[in-house]
């Protein structure tokens, strides 16, 4: 009985250890973050953030090919670089440029849904 108890304990304490997690939400961060996964959806479809995405893909092959030579031309793999940062700002920019329209978007939504004026 003693060991039935001990193990059952023990299943329970661990079982407990295993499954907590911890939570560090602070106000309205879920909300939050599915705002921006609608966000990241609506880049999805954008053509011009896909075909950077490929470019820059590309280029990080070229510059690991480059690198794996013998004796890379390290002005190839400054230029390369530099074509990767060009190609990350322009994401950048449509990023940020998608998130502004798509608050600006949800904020005349709730304003003309707001049933007090």
């Amino acid at each position: 009985m003693k060991k039935f108890i001990v193990i059952s304990m023990l299943a329970l304490g661990m079982g407990s250890t295993v499954l907590a997690r911890g939570y560090h939400h602070n106000g309205n961060c879920g909300m939050q973050n599915m705002r921006n996964m609608q966000c990241n959806n609506l880049l999805r479809g954008n053509k011009e953030f896909n075909d950077l995405k490929i470019k820059v893909e590309e280029s990080k092959v070229q510059l690991m090919k480059e690198m794996a030579k013998e004796k890379p031309d390290f002005n190839n793999v400054e230029k390369i670089n530099e074509e990767i940062a060009k190609n990350r700002a322009k994401m950048q920019t449509i990023r940020m440029k998608t998130r502004y329209e798509y608050q600006n978007n949800l904020t005349a939504q709730s304003a003309n849904n707001n049933p007090i004026k």
